[in-house]
Formats: structure tokens, C-alpha cells, sequence
């Protein structure tokens, strides 16, 4: 019967290392997806920006439901903040909003017509600062 306890123990000891260890190599990388969406008619740009300085295309937007993405997958993520930064159509900053994502998932920014970007959904992904719930 010791024996049996002792197999079913180490047996567990194991499982929770294997469990601990995927855990640590999975909070270390990123996979962020972020769509951002016109939500307006109203002429503007986006930009996003990784926390690691990488940028994607400077997108137009000229009509309602366009919708651009823009993925980062990174070793590391959640040190510093994602910019989603808006202009209007002559390229003047409107707004840039600015929040901690981590994890695997991804984020839909949706802007109107007051062109200033809104998280409306978000999956998987670790969120800190104007979030949308998780889906």
C-alpha cells in the first residue's frame, strides 16, 4: 500500500512539473492579433505599434467596415505598451491609445466617427488599461 502512494505521488510530482513548466514557456511568448475596423465613413489612418518598436503600414481607411490586422508574435510581451495611433485623412494625430496585451489572443479596435479607437473584443489575450471583457 506505501508503495502504491509513493508511485501515485511521484507520478504527480511529475505531471505538476510538465503542467509548470509549459505554463512558464507559454507566459514568456506572444501571439497578439490586432484588427482594427472602421466603424465610420469618415476618412482617417491607423498605425499599431508592438511594444518592441515594430509598426505596421500606416493603413487608409475611406469607408464604413474596412478593417486592417496587424500580428506580433515576440518572445516577450506585457514590458511596455501597444499604441493604436489614429490620424485623420491629411495624416494630422487624432488620437493614440495605449495598453498593456500579453499572452496569446487577439483585440478588435473599432473606430468612429469621432475617430478615436475603442476595444470592442477581445480573445485569449491578457489585457490591462481600456479593455474590452473577454470573449
Amino acid at each position: 500500500m506505501t508503495s502504491l502512494i509513493t508511485s501515485i505521488s511521484e507520478t504527480m510530482i511529475r505531471v505538476l512539473s510538465i503542467f509548470l513548466i509549459s505554463v512558464a514557456c507559454l507566459t514568456l511568448a506572444c501571439n497578439i492579433i490586432v484588427h482594427v475596423k472602421s466603424a465610420t465613413n469618415t476618412t482617417f489612418q491607423a498605425q499599431v505599434i508592438a511594444p518592441n518598436g515594430q509598426k505596421s503600414e500606416k493603413w487608409n481607411f475611406t469607408k464604413n467596415r474596412e478593417k486592417q490586422t496587424f500580428q506580433q508574435k515576440a518572445d516577450e510581451c506585457g514590458v511596455r505598451d501597444w499604441q493604436i495611433q489614429i490620424f485623420d485623412s491629411k495624416g494630422g494625430a487624432k488620437f493614440t491609445e495605449k495598453v498593456k496585451i500579453d499572452g496569446i489572443g487577439r483585440v478588435l479596435y473599432e473606430v468612429k466617427d469621432d475617430l478615436k479607437p475603442v476595444q470592442v473584443e477581445r480573445q485569449g489575450a491578457q489585457c490591462t488599461g481600456q479593455c474590452a471583457p473577454l470573449a
